[in-house]
């Protein structure tokens, strides 16, 4: 199962927002089902994590629970995810919902290459994609330094970044921003954008292969 960032609700200091996806594995073999939205509550003895339906999204479309999601300077909730790669194109793809309704269905809109439109996009493909091959999982946020949203994502030792204007891209060629010399793979990146609101810093978390997390403080010129 994939899990993005948590977004707290309007209005809500204990509850907020995930994006799951789901992964049936009988004998380890990944068998994605779909991917949905989850509430997370924070009130009581213990968090608590509830789906809201099985899923909300199928396997024929993008896996919406695998990268992560932002809430945008225009007030909507954006949603990143890749795909299948044995079956679909490599790419990244959005959708987006008002902030207060992220658990309604029916109140999503999604990016076919050139608008939002009301339409699922099923077995994805380039046309749709907002970011091609070697995007991998990544998350997004709005950097103020950069003054633009800034993709975080991983290639082999790398972190790298890219940034625009908009949440929906089009997005600059990548820059590094940290390599490993203590793995050659790494994956999993988080921007951890509460250490320095003002983005001149950024601590980003990632995990070292096999199963190593770190951390390491980037600064933008």
């Amino acid at each position: 199962m994939g899990l993005t960032n948590v977004i707290a609700q309007p209005g809500s200091s204990t509850q907020g927002i995930l994006y799951f996806l789901k992964n049936y594995r009988p004998k380890g073999v990944d068998g994605i089902v779909g991917a949905g939205v989850a509430v997370v509550d924070i009130l009581g003895k213990y968090p608590t994590c509830r789906r809201t339906s099985k899923h909300m999204w199928n396997a024929s479309e993008p896996q919406y629970g695998d990268h992560g999601q932002l809430l945008a300077l225009d007030g909507w909730v954006y949603v990143y995810g890749g795909t299948n790669t044995r079956k679909y194109y490599d790419g990244v793809y959005v959708m987006r919902v008002r902030h207060a309704s992220q658990k309604d269905l029916s109140a999503y809109e999604y990016w076919n290459g050139a608008q939002f439109t009301k339409e699922h996009v099923y077995d994805p493909s380039e046309r749709q994609a907002i970011l091609g091959p070697g995007s991998t999982q990544g998350t997004v946020t709005w950097n103020p330094h950069l003054n633009a949203y800034l993709y975080v994502y991983t290639y082999r030792a790398e972190l790298r970044g890219k940034t625009a204007t908009r949440p929906e891209g089009p997005f600059s060629d990548y820059f590094t921003i940290f390599t490993s010399r203590e793995f050659a793979f790494v994956y999993s990146p988080s921007q951890q954008t509460h250490y320095d609101p003002s983005g001149k810093t950024l601590v980003l978390s990632y995990t070292g292969y096999p199963n190593i997390i770190q951390a390491v403080k980037a600064t933008f010129g």
